[in-house]
């Protein structure tokens, strides 16, 4: 009686043990099965058995295409008339003003290699370069290759350039890129080689054999000027402090400090092949400034806290513009010594300037103007704001060395714009 008591107990917990080992095994089934369809969802967004995209340029796009849409504006850009006016047609070559791009860009750089002037476009996103022709707005890719994230760039000559971007620390980073023709493709490449980190300036002499840097030493900083190919090191300059901007025009390299509201700055000449440096403008609270290539005549501004000027200084003393507006917002004319163009701020915010218009915490919406050095006389030029109907605020204004084309970043997009100065 007992046996059979004991044989019932047994069978009742492997039964018992039988069912629950059945449901752990579809428990287990379910379970998988579940994280299956999450890894099949992650795995379909990520494009795994969706095959290869297939873009025909229509209306779902293309990288190329869509690059080559950015540069199409100006096909239907009202065209500027000499006196301001707006052309009732569509414009069959480019504006006299114009936005070249709507991608963001690095750089704007007009270049006449060959004698016929095109306008060098470094791209911010991928860093590669375009050339658009200033006339037609006829778009070609240079180079293919990705060089993400350039916040700046400086053309050394036609072929090689300065690319500035962060690392993953932070710093500053350089490269040194030199345009190449590729041997199998119609688009070039761009090869070349990271500089020093941190350097916090750069400079081109204007006949693109050489250009200048400063980097941080541990006495302070150091600017040297190197070879396009960055050869030939000279250490042609020294300081304790930091915070330069650079500009090598004519025969000297013209350093500026960063400027900050009711800080007193100063703006030096050096001369790379002397070695020496003497001062241009010192003791400027809040000082932008723009200085001629002959270092005689220079726009800069003041700016102290609920006090902000614009002066003309030349050989013959110092006077107070009727405009106000930053210095570095000016261009001298290589062509017209005694002619600049500036870019004012509609409504000039006195606060912190100019360290809020550097941090990008304010805006402004310019007008153009030209300033005359001799007599100080100033007259507009034009209003981009009322007559392309967005703000545009100027940054990095530069005239090329035919003194036709004024080139500019707007700092509200990063957008690259081109004017063909005498047609305005």
């Amino acid at each position: 009686m007992g046996d059979k008591k004991t044989r019932k107990i047994v069978i009742s917990v492997l039964i018992t043990l039988i069912i629950l080992i059945i449901a752990l095994f579809f428990g287990w089934y379910w379970w998988l099965k579940n994280q299956q369809k999450q890894v099949d969802v992650l795995a379909t967004g990520r494009g795994l058995n969706n095959g290869i995209p297939a873009f025909s340029g229509g209306s779902l796009g293309s990288t190329n295409s869509n690059i080559s849409t950015s540069f199409k504006e100006v096909g239907t850009t009202t065209v500027m008339q000499k006196d301001g006016a707006k052309g009732g047609k569509q414009a069959t070559t480019t504006p006299a003003a114009w936005r070249v791009s709507t991608t963001p860009a690095a750089a704007i750089s007009i270049s006449t290699q060959g004698g016929r002037a095109r306008a060098l476009i470094v791209e911010r996103v991928s860093g590669n370069v375009f050339s658009v022709d200033p006339l037609t707005g006829e778009a070609v890719r240079i180079t293919n290759t990705l060089l993400p994230m350039i916040y700046d760039a400086l053309w050394i000559n036609e072929s090689d350039v300065l690319l500035r971007s962060m690392n993953d620390r932070g710093l500053m980073t350089t490269f040194l890129g030199h345009l190449r023709a590729a041997s199998s493709s119609p688009t070039g490449e761009m090869v070349g080689e990271y500089l020093e980190v941190g350097i916090s300036a750069v400079a081109a002499k204007p006949d693109g054999t050489s250009f200048f840097s400063i980097y941080p030493t541990t006495e302070g900083y150091a600017g040297v000027t190197k070879s396009a190919d960055n050869f030939n090191e000279k250490r042609v300059w020294d300081s304790v402090t930091g915070g330069w901007r650079a500009q090598w025009s004519g025969n000297t390299i013209k350093l500026f400090q960063d400027g900050a509201q009711g800080v007193y700055g100063s703006v030096y000449s050096v001369e790379p092949t002397q070695r020496t440096s003497r001062p241009l403008l010192q003791g400027i609270a809040g000082l932008s400034a723009a200085v001629r290539s002959d270092e005689l005549a220079s726009i800069y501004s003041e700016s102290y806290v609920g006090s902000f000027s614009t002066y003309l200084k030349t050989p013959a003393g110092t006077r107070t513009l009727p405009i106000r507006t930053l210095g570095e917002k000016c261009a001298w004319s290589p062509q017209n010594p005694t002619m600049a163009i500036c870019a004012v701020p509609e409504n000039l915010s006195e606060e912190a300037l100019p360290d809020a218009w550097y941090t990008g915490s304010i805006h402004f919406n310019d007008t153009l103007w030209v300033v005359h050095a001799d007599t100080g006389e100033v007259r507009e030029l034009l209003n981009p704001g009322t007559f392309f109907g967005i703000p545009v605020d100027v940054k990095n204004p530069s005239i090329d060395d035919s003194g036709l084309f004024l080139t500019f970043i707007d700092a509200n997009n990063s957008t690259p714009w081109l004017l063909r100065i005498s047609e305005l």
